[in-house]
């Protein structure tokens, strides 16, 4: 890998904040059972981190199929069944996701999908070094200086989700608890 140009570290770390918003975006479609969207935002999320990979090797893949080839020649470079078959999965995506709505059963598929693409994703962005840090910038004022609200104001408070099976989201821990915790 050389040091890439200031152009490209700049697309780079443009690639990276999209693929894993995308990729936090796709988690939250998931706990909403919002299964096309997140599908969606999984094809967006891996493909730009093949891309990233891609660019700082100096290849250049601009169509999907170039995209998928790379990931499957990527995978099997570093021996990752993950990262070879991501779009694969991905494109079993909508069929899964059809079956879980036909027979309002269990999502374990898709989940087991979401987690190895993610897992694919991860490890893509893993490849590469660590992003240079950002120039400090001024602190922002505190919330409630922001906006002139006062700080215990409904829209200031953190949110909870809750299942419908008896599991709370906590967004600060990012994960699922059950209730008898």
């Amino acid at each position: 890998m050389t040091e890439p140009s200031p152009q490209q570290a700049a697309r780079l770390a443009r690639y990276h904040g999209q693929s894993v918003r995308l990729l936090r975006d796709a988690m939250h479609e998931a706990r909403q059972s919002r299964w096309l969207r997140c599908e969606e935002l999984l094809w967006g999320s891996v493909t730009l981190a093949v891309k990233g990979v891609a660019l700082t090797r100096g290849d250049e893949v601009d169509d999907r199929q170039a995209v998928e080839q790379y990931a499957q020649s990527l995978g099997r470079e570093h021996n990752d069944r993950r990262i070879r078959d991501a779009f694969a999965r991905l494109n079993g995506f909508a069929d899964a996701a059809d079956r879980v709505r036909e027979s309002r059963g269990g999502a374990q598929q898709l989940v087991a999908i979401l987690e190895d693409v993610t897992s694919a994703v991860e490890r893509l962005w893993d490849f590469l070094p660590a992003p240079a840090e950002p120039e400090p910038q001024a602190e922002p004022a505190p919330p409630s200086q922001a906006t002139g609200m006062p700080p215990g104001n409904r829209r200031n408070r953190r949110r909870r989700g809750r299942g419908r099976n008896g599991t709370r989201y906590d967004p600060e821990e990012d994960r699922l608890d059950d209730e008898n915790d």
